[in-house]
């Protein structure tokens, strides 16, 4: 059952950076790493907290910053990206709860995708998602007027309920850098990921792709 399974994904987050610490990993939050440079065999990193810099020096180097991945590269370090990922944004809509149950639905769209709802919090209940091309500000994702009317359209399709805009009281959209080209159709371009390791010297490490469904088997790998 999807009750079986519910994650709260920020917490996971949290959970994933407190098991790293009590292994013997830094935690360093608020924090930018501005630059890297190969320097004596090892990597010298200019890190930032507000006003405030340090230096590192590393072995090696992961660059798993999501979206953020190929821009790190270009503007950040001496390796140039080998993938410039494609921006495909997500969004969802949290409306009163539609039913009394833990249970997930699954709805085929007339485009042929996928639609789910989901029990959210307690009280509510969360449709998603949508799959549309990105170009703007990688920070600030957020859900268009159109994203909204799709999902509440497919809710009521489905559902004996009338949902209206103003049922809506909470979005959130999310950016799945995905590894495809241009004239790919959003829903079918692959959710994989690709690890890809520069050897100039000492190692950097770049993740392109993946999703929080599969961090774990990513990590391994």
């Amino acid at each position: 059952m999807y009750s079986d399974a519910w994650v709260d994904d920020a917490r996971l987050v949290v959970l994933t950076a407190v098991d790293a610490h009590e292994r013997g990993a830094t935690v360093m939050t608020r924090t930018r790493c501005s630059s890297i440079r190969r320097e004596d065999g090892a990597w010298r990193a200019l890190l930032e907290q507000g006003l405030a810099q340090s230096v590192v020096r590393a072995r090696a180097v992961v660059n798993a910053t999501g979206p953020w991945v190929a821009q790190f590269l270009d503007e950040a370090s001496p390796v140039r990206a080998g993938h410039h990922p494609r921006m495909i944004k997500g969004s969802h809509v949290v409306v009163p709860r539609l039913y009394d149950h833990d249970y997930a639905y699954f709805f085929q769209a007339p485009d042929g995708r996928f639609v789910f709802t989901l029990p959210f919090v307690d009280d509510y209940t969360l449709i998603g998602t949508t799959e549309r091309d990105y170009d703007g500000d990688l920070d600030t994702p957020a859900i268009d007027a159109t994203e909204i009317d799709y999902l509440l359209a497919m809710a009521n399709r489905y559902f004996s309920r009338d949902l209206a805009r103003q049922d809506v009281v909470w979005t959130f959209a999310g950016l799945r850098p995905l590894l495809a080209e241009s004239t790919d159709d959003p829903k079918s371009v692959t959710r994989d990921y690709v690890l890809e390791l520069d050897r100039d010297g000492p190692p950097l490490l770049s993740v392109y792709g993946g999703k929080v469904t599969t961090y774990r088997k990513l990590a391994q790998d």
